[in-house]
């Protein structure tokens, strides 16, 4: 089974375990502390899963990409963006390179529990 496909089949309750809303949340707080969000900025957050961190940003940004590698959070996601009638976050299936690096700027890049699941490339 691939990462993708183990977070496909974990999507559904993702939510629902209270150790995933916490470590969000204290994500959240943490960043809130240290960075000064405004109505123009524009985010990016990679491996979003099913945006529990960036559900609680959304209101204080103008827009929020949100990327991740697993087709069943993005769905889930999906339908809590419909659900909410949120309007400034667009979900995005893939990785770093789905994003358009000569046409898309980001004034905050950030992820939450993610980058331990990012295959290291071998170096020279």
């Amino acid at each position: 089974m691939t990462c993708s496909e183990h977070f496909d089949a974990k999507a559904r309750e993702w939510d629902e375990h209270p150790g995933k809303r916490n470590v969000a949340q204290v994500f959240v707080c943490e960043l809130q502390m240290h960075v000064s969000l405004n109505p123009a900025m524009e985010l990016l957050e990679f491996g979003c899963g099913t945006g529990l961190v960036s559900m609680e940003l959304h209101g204080q940004v103008a827009a929020i990409t949100l990327l991740d590698t697993s087709a069943g959070m993005i769905e889930v996601l999906q339908e809590k963006i419909a659900q909410h009638g949120i309007d400034n976050m667009q979900p995005r299936l893939g990785g770093l390179s789905a994003i358009d690096q000569v046409e898309e700027r980001f004034d905050l890049i950030y992820s939450n529990m993610a980058l331990h699941h990012v295959a290291r490339q071998n170096r020279p």
